[in-house]
């Protein structure tokens, strides 16, 4: 019978937790406090471990794969090469800019050898997950052995699993849909049209993909489950946090008003800034004028209806895709 251990008690966690469990992998589930996501249903299932992240090394020495759901911001405060080492596979679920790196650059940076990571992407909501539903997933990385084994994991009989060597488009797919979903929910929010809604969506796939390409990933990897499926699930349904965030924004709550009142981690904020540093950092001339206006609205704090003039006054052009 095979093992996997997830670190992460949060929904994503928990949910990758429960449909491990239910195709008879015996799951460590390692949380902060003992009190993951979806409990009720977890205690229910065979093969159910309980681990604490305070308590890293009683589950060292595995030759097994683990599975990251960890919100981006706790991976430097959680994460350590001594715990990650003797994984067989170390399989990023995170959707986030961990400081300015993708989660497995981070990964790599700390250690962990670039054949054994890999990165879970495409449209599936924890919430769906756990309840069975069909849908798609896609895993990235570099090493055939590494991606046949997580494929194998992950994979059932609701639940596809394609296979990608673009590890980074993936990632900045991931990244990147949940920003494009803020600009979209704001726009809805501020009740701006459906054809505002249109106009986002369309140029923040063109977005997305010259942030992809000018970054090192595969333009094609944009059009795929963790690029434009992912945003058109993200961006359309009221389960998503970073559209019910950006929503909030667009009716004139405050930042802090908004998160709380999402029902967990919005991870498009809070890589809006890092993914600026980071193209700035890598001296990227790149065209990002959806990424700009988010940040002029949410970091800089510029009124709505300024920052929307500025979009829409901007220099006319050809359509460029």
């Amino acid at each position: 019978m095979s093992e996997c251990v997830v670190l992460g008690g949060g929904a994503w966690g928990s949910a990758l937790t429960y449909h491990l469990l239910k195709k008879g992998v015996l799951t460590t589930l390692v949380t902060r406090d003992d009190n993951p996501r979806f409990r009720d249903k977890l205690v229910l299932c065979n093969g159910l471990k309980l681990g604490r992240f305070d308590n890293l090394s009683a589950i060292e020495d595995k030759d097994i794969p683990l599975i990251i759901a960890l919100p981006s911001s706790a991976y430097q405060d959680v994460l350590n090469l001594g715990f990650l080492k003797n994984f067989s596979v170390v399989i990023s679920a995170t959707k986030g800019l961990v400081g300015e790196d993708t989660p497995c650059t981070f990964l790599q940076n700390l250690g962990v050898q670039s054949s054994r990571l890999v990165a879970l992407g495409g449209p599936m909501f924890a919430s769906e997950l756990s309840e069975g539903v069909i849908g798609s997933l896609v895993i990235a990385g570099s090493d055939k052995s590494s991606l046949e084994i997580s494929q194998k994991l992950v994979l059932s009989e609701k639940v596809r699993v394609y296979l990608s060597y673009d590890l980074l488009g993936v990632e900045l797919g991931a990244i990147l849909k949940n920003i494009i979903t803020l600009a979209i929910a704001i726009a809805d929010g501020a009740e701006l049209g459906t054809s505002a809604r249109a106009t986002i969506f369309t140029r923040g796939v063109v977005e997305m993909d010259r942030i992809i390409v000018a970054l090192g990933g595969k333009s094609l990897t944009s059009f795929g489950l963790s690029g434009l499926g992912d945003l058109f699930m993200t961006a359309t349904s009221d389960l998503s946090r970073n559209r019910q965030v950006g929503f909030a924004l667009g009716r004139g709550s405050s930042v802090e008003e908004s998160l709380r009142s999402a029902s967990g981690t919005a991870e498009g904020l809070f890589s809006i800034g890092n993914l600026l540093k980071k193209l700035e950092k890598c001296n990227i001339q790149v065209d990002t004028p959806i990424l700009n206006a988010l940040n002029d609205f949410v970091n800089l704090q510029q009124p709505l209806a300024n920052v929307i003039k500025s979009l829409i006054t901007r220099p006319n052009r050809f359509e460029k895709i």
